[in-house]
């Protein structure tokens, strides 16, 4: 499975529904809360530790995302609508290829963005849309350690 991997040098991630369990709080006061895995953060610290870029890729314009991305120490481009209006800035940003990206989805809001991406991967429980189209469906559910199980392909622990 490693060899897929060789010539990735940026993976994409969307936010609710991969690195969160795509439900989230509402306090009385309006603020939004979400869980994310912990093994996630270790995995995008050991992913960022091969050389490999990582960029979040969000329709939500939630806050909550900057912070999750300035603690993990990588960029994230939230509150896009079309998300493959954006790809050309990131692939020029990175000097990337479309086939030196992979990304990770789980919802129609990603479809577009991930037709035009050289690996397609989303979590278990993915919209069928997706998945149908997905090289890779990881074994986890959206916010249960779908990043590390990508760590764990690429590094083969």
């Amino acid at each position: 499975m490693e060899d897929i991997f060789k010539k990735i040098k940026l993976f994409i991630y969307d936010f609710d529904g991969v690195m969160t369990d795509n439900r989230f709080l509402l306090n009385s006061s309006g603020e939004e809360q979400v869980y994310l895995n912990r093994s996630d953060g270790l995995a995008i610290k050991m992913i960022t530790s091969l050389g490999i870029n990582q960029v979040i890729l969000s329709s939500e314009n939630n806050e909550i995302i900057k912070r999750r991305s300035d603690k993990l120490k990588i960029d994230c481009l939230y509150g896009v609508s079309e998300k493959e209006k954006v790809l050309k800035k990131i692939f020029n940003r990175y000097k990337v290829k479309e086939d030196e990206v992979g990304y990770i989805g789980n919802d129609l809001n990603d479809l577009e963005a991930m037709k035009s991406i050289g690996l397609k991967m989303c979590p278990s429980d993915a919209e069928k849309i997706i998945s149908d189209c997905c090289d890779i469906i990881f074994k986890k559910k959206g916010g249960h350690g779908v990043i590390r199980e990508l760590y764990s392909l690429i590094s083969g622990e």
